[in-house]
């Protein structure tokens, strides 16, 4: 018991919950790991999660985007990175479509934004629906409170009424768990099929983290480590989570470039911007 209260005592400490530990245990043979070195624990927890982390690319696919979330969790950020990331990596031609509600919905950075990417940012469906051309359309609703029902059906309607076919609920990573769990069920009901992590910055614990990212029900996007619109984010959930969760996370997550590509730094290309 010795052992395995040591290897369980390692999982606590850099925020993985009880539930996750439990099943890692299960599968995991505690008491036969429990007396190697730290860091050979921690390669051996790393495989076990890499084993179960969604492997395949996540990708948007719909041609109505809308990026879900509370008042100040960085939902309009988390757009502006997917929508960069369209126009300088995948070189198509989008538009933006902000949405006002109950909620005061400001617009005036991604308004500057979208003009320096040369996008269109449209007030109604009607206008943008002048432009069928430009796809995918990005909307940008106010904020939602996941705690209120009220709230949740007045964005749930909005999402139909603009036939939104792909939704992503974005999420504060700072947050408890317990709201980060909220959000995510929410979300999922409302739709969302992928989630953005923001604010990992300030997430004192990111190892709290990987039990949403195992759960199977809205797969990790990307996720977002600053306010930049056109940077400071990674495609590659999985090495930044490694990085950003166990001692000497760099070296795991490089010992692991085998199986993955090692963690790319989502920024724009601040000239590609310049001349925009």
């Amino acid at each position: 018991m010795e052992h395995v209260d040591r290897a369980v005592s390692m999982l606590r400490s850099v925020g993985f919950d009880d539930s996750l530990i439990e099943r890692i245990r299960y599968e995991l043979n505690f008491s036969s790991i429990g007396d190697l070195p730290t860091m050979e624990i921690y390669s051996r927890i790393c495989d076990w999660l890499r084993g179960r982390f969604p492997s395949e690319k996540q990708e948007l696919t719909g041609s109505r985007r809308a990026f879900i979330g509370g008042c100040g969790v960085g939902k309009t950020s988390a757009l502006g990175k997917a929508l960069s990331a369209d126009v300088f990596v995948n070189g198509l031609e989008t538009a933006v479509l902000k949405i006002d509600g109950s909620v005061p919905n400001p617009s005036d950075g991604l308004e500057a934004f979208c003009d320096i990417l040369g996008v269109p940012l449209y007030r109604s469906i009607e206008e943008a629906a002048e432009d069928p051309v430009r796809r995918p359309l990005y909307l940008d609703l106010p904020g939602v409170n996941f705690s209120d029902a009220a709230s949740v059906g007045a964005c749930s309607q909005i999402l139909e009424e603009m036939e939104v076919d792909e939704s992503v609920v974005v999420v504060n990573a700072a947050y408890e768990t317990e709201l980060i769990a909220e959000s995510i069920a929410v979300g999922g009901k409302m739709g969302a099929r992928h989630v953005v992590f923001s604010h990992l910055d300030e997430a004192r614990r990111a190892g709290k983290l990987w039990k949403f990212a195992l759960n199977g029900g809205s797969r990790p996007l990307f996720f977002s480590y600053g306010p930049n619109p056109a940077g400071e984010y990674t495609m590659d959930p999985y090495s930044y989570l490694l990085e950003k969760t166990f001692p000497q996370g760099r070296s795991l997550a490089s010992a692991k470039s085998a199986a993955r590509k090692p963690v790319e730094n989502g920024a724009i290309n601040r000239e590609a911007i310049a001349s925009a």
